[in-house]
């Protein structure tokens, strides 16, 4: 073995150890010669692997309605445009587009609640990551969604989880947020979101 193919340790390992206290990101690794040592490569692959395989799960329908049931509100369920997972991700707009078959015709379902007053709809779909709703999830709002609303016109609180951003801290963004929209009636790029501003305030306090 050449001093080249020796491994190169992450640098002073006390110092990566602090960081990695505070981020699951793989920072500091070690390296043999000019690319990853075995291990972090191999655990890079196995990451990897594992989100390839998210992308194929279904989405455990009964398992999330039940689990909403207990907040006592109107529960829908409905289909997109897509026959299956195969089609949605050759075509993904199909995911965007409610099913129109006689077994899933969202116009239907959605016909009882026509006409009835709500503040906000939630939306709860597997997209790209079927086990994202349980683990980490981003969350989309929209003034007034529909046609001809593009990804200009909404906001977005990402990486909702434990390891990401706490749920207490999301929950606290997605309520000033739906204030800010209501007030304004508008979404997307012309509506700053200040919230994090006011969560800095907070902990002063």
């Amino acid at each position: 073995m050449t001093d080249e193919d020796a491994p190169v340790p992450a640098c002073d390992n006390d110092v990566w150890t602090q960081f990695r206290k505070h981020t699951v990101a793989r920072i500091g690794l070690a390296r043999s010669g000019a690319a990853l040592a075995t291990k972090p490569l191999l655990d890079f692959r196995l990451a990897h692997a594992r989100a390839r395989d998210a992308v194929y799960e279904t989405l455990d329908e009964a398992r999330l309605v039940a689990g909403l049931k207990k907040f006592d509100l109107p529960v829908v369920s409905v289909s997109s445009a897509a026959p299956d997972r195969k089609s949605y991700l050759m075509q993904p707009d199909l995911g965007r587009t409610l099913g129109r078959t006689p077994a899933t015709d969202a116009e239907a379902i959605f016909g009882p609640y026509r006409g009835k007053h709500y503040d906000v709809a939630f939306v709860i779909a597997d997209g790209l990551s079927a086990c994202a709703v349980q683990d980490s999830m981003g969350i989309y709002l929209t003034w007034q969604s529909g046609m001809p609303r593009t990804d200009a016109d909404r906001n977005c609180i990402s990486n909702v989880r434990p390891e990401g951003l706490a749920y207490a801290d999301a929950g606290f963004r997605l309520l000033h947020t739906l204030r800010a929209i209501r007030a304004r009636g508008i979404s997307g790029v012309q509506l700053k979101d200040d919230s994090d501003r006011l969560l800095i305030d907070d902990t002063r306090n």
